[in-house]
């Protein structure tokens, strides 16, 4: 199950994003930044054939891809970890903030 939330920066930049890894159905999600077109995405890092409860977890790592832009080598992992989660906006490197939940996925 994967829980999709809003994100607001205050130069105006907003997206929507899981915060971190996450993952439904057949795939395995981590939210990123692309360096190239500064933008956000959950991006597809595992995929499994069947369930992930059916396959026991054991799926296939992916290279991560922008679907904005294409470029994979211009990824990183978004700073959510820790008690302090940092959230940078891709565009202009200040803290995002969490507006709320919009959808639980299953």
């Amino acid at each position: 199950m994967a829980i999709l939330y809003k994100f607001t920066c205050s130069c105006g930049y907003q997206t929507n994003a899981c915060d971190g890894k996450d993952g439904c159905f057949f795939v395995d999600t981590l939210t990123m930044t692309c360096g190239r077109c500064k933008e956000l995405h959950d991006v597809t890092v595992r995929t499994y054939e069947r369930t992930p409860l059916e396959t026991r977890g054991k799926g296939t790592d992916v290279a991560p891809i922008c679907p904005s832009c294409g470029s994979g080598d211009q990824l990183t992992r978004w700073k959510t970890e820790g008690w302090f989660r940092v959230r940078p906006c891709p565009k202009c490197g200040k803290r995002m903030s969490k507006v709320g939940m919009l959808a639980l996925i299953d």
